[in-house]
């Protein structure tokens, strides 16, 4: 990988891609181009620091701080290309840039150009709402949209982010005032960061699993600074708040704790039966990604008029989508979208 004055260049792919493809990652076809694959590949642009392909994937491309941020929580440099936003990156034929998605700090959409002039950008997980730990969300035009759609149903229009937080602080304290231990169980990195700065605004008291201490570290090693919160170790203190990445909810170390009731901050408290399925005594419509008409908003925003839908709600999303003139099409595992 080298570098040069009109930006970055790798080495070249195969012959120009002809289709979108699907395969534990989105591809174009006969480049080595992937997003966010969830095994090693050719060439990989890797949108956020949740996205971990191991040593293997040595040819990377990410955003600069997701890098940092990277880096400094594994304790060694990451392999791959680390590029700021807006900056090209010529991969042969193709021009690749990464603009931020609002998703988590260092999270990246990305627009790809192709030798034809035509554009495609591949949305990845993206937020409106300001994430109070990420750079605010960008958009740019294009031909092609691959569109995120987790949430991409109707019944996915999230509350004000103001009125979610001052509901789940006003259960932090009546379950303290009752005695109880209170977990909140939340996606790290990102959210977890985000609910740190809020709740350092009231006068809670707060304990970090330690996988979210060490991701705090690695957020200030790049230049984001999150307040200094104790590690939990044993058992909380009266009165105090644990914080848990919500991968770990059968912990040994917070299944056993007499008193604890949990509570899931995450889009997905808008399913029916949510707490059930969560293990969980509540939930509270907090997420990191755009809700159902955010989606819409985003499709609009970069005036694209072939869509490739991809994720959970696509079916749900791709129906609400229809506008004359545009083509919507519903990428699944195998499938191939022709390029325009």
């Amino acid at each position: 990988m080298n570098r040069n004055n009109a930006g970055v260049s790798v080495s070249p792919p195969r012959e120009l891609a002809s289709s979108i493809v699907w395969d534990g990652g989105v591809h174009i076809e006969n480049t080595l181009l992937w997003f966010d694959p969830k095994r090693p590949r050719d060439f990989a642009v890797v949108t956020g620091p949740r996205k971990h392909l191991g040593a293997r994937q040595m040819r990377v491309l990410r955003s600069e701080r997701t890098a940092r941020l990277s880096s400094a929580f594994a304790g060694k440099k990451v392999p791959g290309l680390a590029t700021p936003f807006g900056r090209t990156v010529n991969l042969g034929n193709l021009q690749i840039e990464l603009f931020p998605s609002g998703y988590v700090a260092g999270g990246a959409s990305v627009l790809v150009t192709l030798p034809t002039g035509q554009r495609l950008i591949h949305s990845g997980p993206f937020s409106w709402t300001r994430n109070a730990s990420a750079e605010a969300i960008e958009t740019r035009a294009a031909d092609t949209l691959i569109l995120d759609a987790t949430y991409g149903a109707p019944r996915y229009r999230f509350p004000d982010r103001a009125d979610v937080g001052a509901a789940l602080i006003a259960w932090l304290q009546e379950v303290l005032a009752s005695g109880g231990i209170p977990v909140l169980l939340v996606g790290c990195p990102g959210k977890a960061q985000d609910l740190e700065l809020l709740l350092s605004e009231s006068d809670l008291s707060l304990r970090v699993h330690r996988l979210i201490r060490s991701w705090n570290r690695a957020y200030g090693d790049a230049g984001i600074t999150i307040p200094e919160t104790p590690q939990f170790r044993g058992h909380p203190a009266r009165g105090e708040v644990l914080l848990w990445p919500a991968h770990l909810r059968r912990s040994t170390a917070i299944r056993n704790l007499r008193g604890a009731q949990f509570a899931a901050c995450t889009g997905a408290a808008l399913d029916a039966g949510a707490e059930k399925r969560l293990k969980v005594n509540v939930v509270f419509p907090w997420s990191a990604r755009a809700d159902f008409d955010g989606l819409i908003r985003y499709a609009d925003a970069t005036r694209a008029r072939e869509i490739v839908v991809v994720g959970r709600e696509a079916d749900t999303l791709a129906q609400s989508l229809q506008r004359q003139g545009r083509t919507i099409t519903v990428l699944r595992e195998s499938r191939q979208i022709p390029l325009l």
